[in-house]
């Protein structure tokens, strides 16, 4: 996934993705130092939503949605 340059992204009204320094540009899930690119690889690994949501309690659902929304954008 490509350094996201903007400060923030709003996927519709729940959630938004953002950069840190920490992430070398990166876009995250608010509130976590969690990349939108680590999220879909553990997707790719064959987790599913209940294990990444119960590894990662910080992660809502509607988290994980916005990750995929992201990701389809892009």
């Amino acid at each position: 996934m490509k350094p996201h340059k903007g400060k923030l992204v709003w996927i519709g009204e729940l959630i938004f993705i953002q950069t840190r320094k920490f992430s070398d540009g990166l876009p995250v899930v608010k509130g976590t130092r969690l990349s939108v690119e680590f999220i879909l690889g553990l997707f790719a690994l064959c987790w599913t939503k209940q294990q990444v949501t119960e590894s990662y309690p910080t992660l809502s659902p509607a988290a994980i949605q916005a990750v995929f929304a992201f990701a389809a954008g892009n």
